[in-house]
């Protein structure tokens, strides 16, 4: 027997359904729904920078009612991007830009989250709508040049890619920090409900873009 009630749903075994629009609590953050913004690439930014686009992107699903908005991921160095208009946060400059976007999430009563990552093998590509095939000596000329990817093994991931770099410790090593400080730059933009202690962001996940960088 299903039993409905103000909230949720309890179904025939007595397990509770929340409803969609009820509050839920993780460690010491609440989000008002259970409504999330997956990160989702824009290929919009210059040079890693937050432009008006991101603003008004990342505000819209937060004007809309999201209890979280998480940003598509967010270089933690210029050669882990995927393409030119990848965010980044390899530079304290970065964080002036994803302040302003933190706070018109904030300023609708919605939680912040930016995913920090690497694209390993999968980076120095074309935008998504340019094709997203490796960068060409005609990307170079119209000012968009390759770069060298770096991964654990000298594999592409499929022929339409460059052989990437194979790391050596010392690099890992950097790569390791670079994810640190750009944990810490996030840490420093304004907060609200933070899951951090200092941060600004309400969450911080990690990704490498489906493309292991240091893990062979």
């Amino acid at each position: 027997m299903t039993k409905q009630t103000n909230k949720g749903l309890f179904v025939e075994d007595n397990t509770y359904l929340p409803n969609l629009f009820e509050p839920l609590t993780i460690r010491n953050v609440v989000f008002k729904n259970r409504i999330v913004l997956a990160p989702m690439m824009q290929y919009r930014a210059t040079d890693g920078f937050a432009s008006d686009w991101h603003l008004i992107h990342f505000g819209k699903f937060a004007l809309g009612g999201f209890a979280a908005v998480m940003t598509e991921v967010v270089a933690v160095e210029r050669e882990g991007r995927i393409s030119h208009g990848d965010l980044g946060l390899w530079s304290d400059q970065h964080t002036e830009g994803l302040k302003r976007c933190v706070d018109a999430i904030h300023a609708e009563n919605s939680l912040a989250a930016i995913q920090i990552g690497h694209a390993g093998r999968k980076a120095s590509v074309k935008k998504a709508w340019e094709g997203g095939a490796a960068l060409t000596d005609a990307d170079a000329h119209r000012g968009t040049p390759a770069w060298p990817p770096v991964g654990p093994s000298p594999i592409a991931p499929s022929s339409a890619y460059p052989v990437p770099q194979t790391l050596s410790l010392k690099q890992i090593d950097g790569l390791v920090q670079s994810f640190a400080d750009a944990a810490l730059r996030a840490d420093m933009l304004p907060p609200l409900n933070p899951l951090f202690r200092r941060s600004g962001v309400n969450s911080a996940p990690l990704c490498n873009n489906k493309q292991p960088v240091v893990i062979p």
